[in-house]
């Protein structure tokens, strides 16, 4: 760029202004690829994407004051350029910001799957000495009914969770991943479906130490029925009570646990998103507002269908 031009230049470029109120709560799905990845760099990627146009003040400034120096024509010439310079004088870090003003998000930790009990007592009594195995609660026999009011709630059976509040940013650690997480004192534990969006919970009182897996943490908004506001439509610090801390120091004895099948489900989810991106559909892919020519069949059986694939829903 030539040096009368620079002179236009402004001083200080910050190219997204982010407000008090923005943030990513609605996003939850670019959080639960960085704690799944280990990285914030998904956010950073994609913020730019929720501003349009965000040079737009900055060269109308610059194009003012060039016109009312007779340099319009230079102006037009070289406004690629300012755009490119603007870039790469940008100060503004939008993705901390948008990750300060988002807080705490509503997390869960999958333990194990536990059966339903249809109130058979036998299955039911099998299921507690599961729960507590796997829990090791501190007092024993004192969590009994908490955890047997828990069991005969949650009948279908389910996934054995922990419920906790954090930050993204508390969860991620870029330079050395976590080996241990622990939850001590009261926390709140559940048994959840989310397939079938049943489920119940129970406080607990815990000293326990789990080997940290990523493919066991996950967002509560990013499961199908979410626990948290689709099941039981609770605020987002019911799980507040739930102190957890990360080690990066492994656990001494090796324990191993199941991994929760809601990778696989987010997995394919984001599949069925990147095919209706890119003007298609999947069979069988249930939310029908991924699909692109839906409609209405009032002929046995009676729902709507998505004549492009094939999928439907039927009354």
């Amino acid at each position: 760029m030539e040096k009368n031009i620079e002179n236009y230049m402004p001083g200080c470029v910050e190219l997204y202004d982010v407000d008090r109120n923005d943030n990513l709560q609605k996003h939850s799905d670019l959080l639960q690829q960085c704690i799944q990845e280990n990285t914030l760099s998904p956010i950073a990627e994609k913020a730019p994407d929720f501003w349009d146009f965000p040079e737009q003040l900055y060269l109308d400034e610059i194009r003012d004051v060039m016109e009312a120096d007779g340099l319009l024509a230079e102006y037009e010439k070289n406004e690629d350029k300012f755009i490119e310079w603007l870039h790469d004088h940008d100060t503004s870090s939008p993705a901390e910001k948008l990750l300060k003003n988002t807080g705490n998000t509503v997390f869960f930790y999958f333990l194990d799957l536990v059966d339903g009990h249809s109130c058979d007592p036998e299955l039911k009594e099998k299921i507690l000495r599961k729960i507590k195995k796997v829990l090791k609660p501190k007092n024993s026999n004192d969590t009994d009914s908490e955890l047997q009011y828990m069991i005969d709630e949650a009948s279908d059976g389910g996934e054995l969770r922990i419920y906790f509040t954090a930050t993204v940013s508390d969860l991620i650690d870029e330079a050395k991943d976590f080996q241990t997480i622990s939850f001590k004192g009261k926390c709140c534990v559940a048994i959840v479906d989310s397939s079938d969006g049943t489920g119940a919970d129970c406080t607990v009182e815990l000293n326990l130490d789990l080997p940290f897996s990523r493919e066991n943490l996950f967002i509560d908004k990013c499961v199908r029925y979410s626990y948290t506001y689709d099941i039981c439509d609770m605020p987002d610090d019911w799980c507040k009570r739930t102190s957890f801390q990360l080690s990066h120091s492994p656990l001494k004895k090796k324990t191993a646990f199941p991994v929760s099948k809601n990778g696989a489900y987010l997995k394919q989810q984001a599949e069925y998103a990147k095919t209706f991106k890119n003007g298609g559909c999947t069979l069988n892919d249930m939310n029908i507002t991924r699909h692109q020519n839906v409609e209405y069949i009032n002929e046995f059986p009676c729902g709507f269908k998505c004549l492009s694939c094939g999928t439907s829903w039927n009354n």
